[in-house]
């Protein structure tokens, strides 16, 4: 009975020693190395079944078995990579293997690590004021990393600090440095600051150029508006690169300019005029690092004189096409009536005219104008007629030929009256006793693209829609016949231009850097047929 006791003893002992891994020799090759703020150790695979990795500060005397004073964790492969950074300390460390003969212990290893360095400093974005610096480094997510910066110009001794939050760890940090001086060549350096042992990381510099100074170019000079005979608005087209603009102004040929003023936006009331004074006026945008003044051309206008014992002399009446009109004294002697007509380059329409005052009747010249070239400027050879001359308000008819010549597309025509003799430019100052309309004609080349009502068979007035008056962003629905959509100002300026493959529904147009005003859509359709609508602008 006691030798079935004894067998059974022995066959258990070899069943579990079998569960067991042996091996006779303690962990050797201990490595341990660091990669940014990641350790990484590793050893001799020696045949346990588990492996204890140990590490403490050797500089506390505690023993290795002291739970407080040592750090562990139990492994099941020869390396190691802590879910902790150990950055700027003098550590010991060593392996147990677990065995089935019991444990075999390494002999414990010291090793020094360092606050890590960056791995990459780069430069991305470079204008020419600001930059963004761009840095790497190899982290543990769950920690927090701090960092210093500077920058200086290149050659200079001492360095600028750049402000930088630290968060959560992330493989790339950057930030945006600004303020620096254009075509200027400077060199940064990031370090990382290893707080809770006093430590900072070696620096890693590079270096970048900043771009060459942005150009400033003079403003497209614009009409006055808004005339009366003490004050005028002048106008200017925006520079993207300004921050604001200079005016200068000349009253009656000055030689010295008579005011200036720096405004923000593109335009400027003059007041404190005087009835039937003369002025030209310039501007120069003033942009960042660009000195001196780049100045656009004069415009000049006069300001409005009282017509004698209150009387008003005016253009009671116009028709061409489909445009007619009955109308008084104009404010301010002008109007943009934003009217249009279509027309056949080559052929002959009649117009209409007729002059009115509110007193006695005077001799009054009148001249028809016509922006042939497409330009968007009334010039002394885009005459349509004159100089010529009514005496009563009887209705003047006229026959008229389109030039073959003229630009297709939507162009200015300018009526103008004037009461004194001689001839009459087409860019003349309204006054009392100079009146000026404007209307459109969308010139055409051949009249199969318009009915009878000037509009095209594909583009129908009802098909198109849009908000009227708009705050500048148009939503225009409808769209699926439209080639083209130009919007033109009241000035016969182009300021929106885009085509379409004939598959879009609807388009939003962003119109919010136009001012307040009268502009004109004008939609194209696939066969090159045109319709015009008004459109009121006004922005909050």
């Amino acid at each position: 009975m006691k030798l079935k006791l004894f067998t059974l003893l022995v066959f258990l002992i070899a069943v579990l020693q079998q569960g067991k891994t042996t091996c006779t020799s303690a962990p050797t090759n201990l490595v341990a190395s660091q990669n940014g703020s990641q350790m990484l150790f590793s050893w001799s695979d020696v045949g346990a079944s588990s492996y204890i990795i140990e590490i403490r500060d050797p500089s506390v005397n505690y023993p290795w078995e002291d739970d407080y004073a040592t750090y562990r964790d139990t492994l099941s492969t020869t390396t190691y990579l802590p879910e902790f950074g150990i950055q700027g300390y003098q550590l010991e460390w060593r392996i147990r293997a677990i065995c089935a003969a019991g444990e075999q212990i390494s002999t414990s290893v010291f090793f020094n690590t360092v606050c890590a360095v960056a791995s990459s400093a780069q430069t991305q974005d470079i204008g020419f004021d600001t930059v963004r610096l761009v840095w790497n480094f190899n982290g543990i997510p769950t920690e927090t990393y701090f960092w210093s910066l500077g920058y200086r110009v290149l050659g200079s001794t001492s360095w600028i600090s750049i402000p930088f939050s630290s968060t959560t760890y992330t493989p790339v940090y950057s930030t945006i440095l600004r303020n620096l001086l254009p075509n200027t060549t400077y060199e940064w350096c990031v370090n990382q600051v290893c707080s809770y042992t006093n430590t900072v990381g070696d620096p890693v510099i590079s270096q970048f150029t900043t771009a060459s100074s942005p150009t400033c170019p003079n403003p497209s000079i614009l009409p006055a508006s808004n005339i009366t005979s003490t004050s005028a608005t002048l106008n200017w087209g925006t520079v993207p690169q300004a921050s604001n603009y200079y005016v200068q102004w000349f009253i009656n040929n000055a030689p010295l300019p008579s005011g200036t003023a720096t405004v923000s936006g593109n335009s400027y009331l003059l007041s404190g005029l005087q009835a039937g004074n003369s002025v030209v006026y310039r501007v120069s945008a003033v942009c960042p690092f660009v000195s001196g003044y780049n100045f656009s051309t004069f415009a000049s206008f006069v300001t409005l004189i009282p017509p004698p014992q209150g009387q008003t002399f005016f253009i009671d009446y116009f028709k061409v096409g489909v445009i007619e009109r009955t109308s008084v004294a104009e404010a301010g002697n002008y109007i943009n009536t934003g009217l249009s007509t279509p027309v056949i380059a080559g052929q002959t329409y009649q117009f209409k005219i007729s002059m009115g005052s509110t007193g006695a009747y005077a001799k009054q010249n009148y001249a028809i104008y016509l922006d042939m070239n497409g330009n968007g400027t009334l010039e002394n050879n885009e005459r349509l007629f004159g100089v010529g001359a009514a005496f009563n308000a009887n209705i003047i008819n006229l026959n008229i030929k389109i030039p073959s010549t003229a630009t297709t597309g939507l162009s200015r025509l300018r009526v103008i009256m004037k009461t004194a003799n001689g001839g009459i430019s087409p860019n003349i100052t309204p006054e009392p006793g100079v009146e000026i309309e404007d209307y459109w004609l969308d010139v055409q080349t051949n009249s199969s693209f318009v009915d009878q009502i000037g509009q095209s068979q594909l583009l129908k007035h009802a098909d198109i829609a849009f908000e009227n008056p708009s705050a500048g962003y148009l939503n225009i629905r409808n769209l699926q016949n439209v080639s083209k959509i130009r919007v033109i100002n009241e000035i016969g300026q182009l300021i929106f231009d885009k085509s379409y493959d004939g598959n879009e529904a609807q388009d939003l147009l962003d119109l919010t850097m136009a001012r307040n005003g009268i502009y004109f859509v004008e939609f194209t359709d696939k066969v090159g047929a045109r319709l015009v609508e008004k459109l009121i602008i006004q922005n909050q």
